[in-house]
């Protein structure tokens, strides 16, 4: 792995963002809800590097908190999806029958829907919240890893070394834990940077139609939101939080990529 460049430089530029957000309230100049009027749309400086907003607020402090909940509220999100989608695959492949048929029949019921008009609808009916929102994408996304971790168990299933272990009369909890679970976790992680970088967007997205974080929180879609309307007269709104989410996307990307093509050559 680390002779993949993707995966070296993506990783890389990932952990040294979630390691400025984790250290924000150290190194960010500023209470990131302070309020000072007499600051409003304070252009780049020595006391506020990025500016400020509408409100006098330091905006490299909230970029910095605000990537911070951005990242986090991806990641228990994006794991919340997989963990289900893994159960749910793994219950389907191994019950076989009808309960096969039936549990797969909602996997393409939610595969057949789009992803991000559900996840708006429940985000809705929960109300505008960061918790909201990512329920609202998790109630949705966790279906592709279903289809997945079902046929890698089914192609299992059918292999000699698992028809191996059951002659020797290896256990139901030795077989998955040693011969299922870890070709589902091979090709779910090809996936895993992927889902991050979907899920990173789609709280964004929804955050910057005014469904996710509420003001004055700062996160990194409802900071685009706000800065929308003042993209003429103070770009440097627009720039800061784009350019932070325009990063974390990007290492999600090249992880994602060097991920899947390591494990296509070493499967």
């Amino acid at each position: 792995m680390r002779r993949n460049r993707k995966i070296l430089f993506g990783g890389s530029l990932l952990a040294a963002l979630c390691i400025l957000s984790l250290c924000a309230p150290v190194i960010a100049p500023h209470d990131p809800l302070r309020v000072d009027i007499g600051a409003r749309f304070h252009a780049p400086s020595r006391i506020y590097p990025l500016g400020a907003d509408g409100l006098g607020r330091c905006e490299l402090s909230r970029v910095l908190h605000a990537a911070g909940v951005s990242l986090g509220a991806s990641a228990v999100t994006s794991l919340a999806i997989i963990v289900t989608g893994i159960l749910f695959g793994m219950a389907a492949a191994l019950s076989g029958g009808i309960t096969d048929r039936i549990l797969s029949r909602i996997i393409d019921i939610l595969l057949s829907f789009p992803s991000l008009l559900l996840a708006l609808a429940v985000a809705g009916m929960i109300g505008p919240s960061l918790a909201g929102v990512a329920a609202g994408i998790a109630f949705t996304g966790w279906a592709p890893f279903a289809r997945i971790a079902r046929n890698a168990v089914l192609e299992v299933m059918t292999s000699e070394f698992y028809q191996s272990a059951r002659v020797i009369g290896a256990g139901n909890g030795r077989i998955m834990l040693h011969y299922l679970l870890p070709q589902v976790m091979i090709a779910v992680a090809t996936l895993a940077g992927f889902e991050l970088r979907s899920v990173l967007l789609g709280i964004s997205g929804l955050s910057f139609l005014g469904l996710g974080m509420q003001a004055p929180f700062p996160e990194l879609g409802a900071m685009l939101g706000e800065a929308r309307i003042y993209i003429g007269s103070a770009p440097h709104l627009i720039v800061a939080p784009g350019a932070m989410l325009f990063f974390i996307v990007l290492g999600c990307t090249l992880l994602g990529e060097g991920l899947n093509e390591y494990y296509a050559v070493n499967r």
